[in-house]
């Protein structure tokens, strides 16, 4: 129904643009046209005026008296004057007869004036068959001679002895006294425009009429691809579980896809110009706030959580990740992203901190042994790894062959005029969201193959050695050596004992490659590696002078998938967790100590005697 009209709209708008350039084209031939007829009428006017006078002036020469005529009353009103008048009136009727004017209407006028009348003295074109009638002077009709025995000289529209409106040119004759009028219909001036307007109006018409037709046979396929293109991807928009959202520069909401309806209870009128800012809770709020102004880096920003204020003035944990909008002048003009619900995420982590706590009690107090976590482990990461990979595949393939389909919906989106908000979320908005899919799809499956391992090394049996640590040291350091440019790095006193060499390559590689990701970007960085024999087994330590870990976040750094201070824009969480069972594995334990903007160390014990 929208089509339809749209299309009659066009077809209205089409014609209004044809018929007013058809009636701008036609004034203005209708303006060159009278301008021309004017000054032809002038010039008729004033040479049939000048050719008059000369006739005049000829029979006033030739016209003699006898010679008793006295020379007194030889003036203007003599009797040569009327005999020179009546001359050359007889020659102009005598000519007149045989001139039957220009065009349908044209004719010339010549008339005089007496007793306060307007005078004809030749017969009229339109009323041959009477004499002509005099006319007041003062009369409404013939302005156009009244004017020419006024002694006066133009061009004028207005209405001649008959009460016509004409276009007319007026002339005095000086010799006699006379005024000539060369004049036409304006109805015979207009009527070939006004028929030609009519006639190239009615052909407009039936060219658009038959052009829409045309048109409309072309682009309805077209047309109906668009409609089903657009369908597809604003039923992708707005069916998927994400929230997708718009700011502009104020970071007030300009665009909401349905499903906020059933994430936070918004209804669209609710939610569109509202500030983002302002729905999130004032424990998140500002660090929001930080990444949602940083305009200048012009960059996007991902895994941002904030606890967002529902209708039901709840809080929901959800994830952002955006990407800022720059206008054609590169400056900033809002953020484009979208929102996921996170809270089953929150609410594993919860649980997984609550395991990991009952987990530590339990070896602390001896309830359960080293052999029970291994066991524990294998079953939490094997199995789950494996459920988790057969959906990531249907992800990763299926978000590819959208991308593929939106570059073909795309190319037909700039041959049709759709609309603006369509062709944006189909050129930046989807293929976006696509890109947050595939980065937390291969996110997704690092995380996968860490579980793995975690589970592999669940299972896998200790080889008990006599190991040498400072090999294995140097060997991790090997491998990081270009990492290790302004860093001054020291071993002291490490020792060969009895150990799993896989594991304690695995303990070293984590802990040092931890320690150089975090030194400080200014100055050169410092690691320290040292060990201390104590009477049942040997502390290792490794110190660094790197950014530090804040004091509230220590007692969480070993939790599973536990992000916390600077690992919480890098890694998954899982390093250390391998790292401390590693330990455990080996009869001993592991703890930090930190200080933010100055540094960290870690120590390890590791048994002598290993059961």
């Amino acid at each position: 129904m929208q089509e339809k009209r749209s299309f009659y709209l066009l077809l209205l708008i089409m014609s209004i643009v044809a018929l007013v350039t058809m009636a701008v084209t036609n004034v203005i031939l209708y303006q060159v046209a009278f301008k021309e007829k004017s000054q032809s009428l002038v010039e008729t006017a004033q040479s049939q005026a000048r050719l008059i006078e000369a006739m005049a002036r000829y029979n006033r020469r030739t016209n003699r008296v006898n010679w008793e005529t006295p020379v007194g009353e030889r003036g203007p009103t003599s009797l040569l004057s009327e005999r020179a008048a009546a001359d050359t009136i007889a020659q102009l009727k005598d000519a007149h007869k045989h001139y039957v004017g220009f065009g349908e209407t044209g004719e010339f006028v010549l008339a005089g004036i007496e007793a306060e009348k307007i005078v004809f003295l030749l017969s009229h074109r339109h009323d041959k068959n009477t004499e002509p009638k005099p006319i007041p002077l003062y009369s409404e009709f013939a302005e156009p001679m009244r004017r020419a025995l006024f002694v006066q000289s133009g061009v004028m529209t207005g209405k001649d002895y008959r009460g016509i409106e004409v276009l007319a040119a007026y002339e005095p004759v000086d010799v006699l006294n006379f005024g000539i009028v060369a004049k036409i219909d304006m109805a015979e001036i207009r009527a070939p425009f006004i028929r030609g307007a009519v006639i190239t109006w009615l052909i407009s018409l039936v060219v658009i009429f038959l052009g829409s037709i045309l048109f409309r046979k072309i682009s309805n396929p077209i047309v109906e691809k668009i409609r089903d293109s657009e369908k597809q991807y604003r039923s992708l928009v707005e069916d998927i579980n994400e929230w997708v959202w718009m700011t502009d520069e104020k970071g007030v909401l300009i665009y909401s896809s349905p499903v906020v309806v059933d994430l936070l209870g918004y209804l669209h009128s609710e939610i569109i110009g509202q500030s983002l800012i302002d729905l999130v809770d004032e424990g998140t709020r500002n660090a929001a706030r930080k990444r949602l102004t940083r305009h200048e880096h012009k960059s996007e920003f991902t895994n941002l959580n904030a606890h967002i204020i529902n209708s039901q003035r709840e809080l929901v944990p959800m994830e952002f990740s955006a990407s800022p909008i720059f206008d054609d002048n590169g400056d900033f003009s809002g953020y484009r992203g979208v929102a996921r619900d996170i809270s089953e995420r929150v609410k594993a982590e919860k649980m997984q901190e609550e395991y990991q706590q009952t987990l530590e009690q339990q070896v602390e107090e001896r309830t359960i042994d080293l052999q029970e976590i291994n066991e524990e482990l294998k079953n939490f990461t094997y199995i789950v790894s494996h459920d988790l990979r057969s959906p990531l595949v249907s992800i990763v393939g299926f978000s590819s062959e959208i991308k593929e389909d939106i570059d073909d919906v795309e190319t037909s989106l700039s041959e049709i005029d759709v609309k603006s908000d369509i062709k944006e979320i189909v050129a930046n908005t989807i293929p976006e969201s696509l890109g947050f899919i595939n980065k937390a799809a291969e996110k997704m499956e690092g995380l996968i193959n860490n579980i793995l391992a975690l589970s592999r090394m669940g299972r896998r049996e200790l080889i008990i050695e006599q190991v040498n640590s400072v090999d294995i040291v140097n060997r991790n350091l090997k491998a990081i050596a270009y990492q290790l440019e302004d860093v001054d790095v020291s071993l002291k006193a490490l020792p060969v004992l009895a150990s799993d060499a896989i594991s304690l390559e695995q303990i070293f590689g984590n802990l040092l490659g931890n320690a150089v990701k975090f030194l400080q970007s200014e100055g050169r960085g410092k690691i320290e590696i040292w060990a201390e024999e104590q009477q049942d087994y040997w502390q290792f330590y490794i110190r660094d002078n790197g950014k530090g870990i804040a004091e509230q976040d220590i007692p969480h750094i070993f939790e599973l998938f536990k992000r916390v201070g600077e690992q919480q824009a890098k890694g998954d969480g899982m390093g250390l967790t391998y790292v401390q069972t590693l330990v455990r594995r080996l009869g001993g334990k592991i703890s930090c100590e930190s200080t933010l903007g100055i540094g960290t160390t870690f120590k390890f014990s590791l048994a002598k005697r290993i059961n």
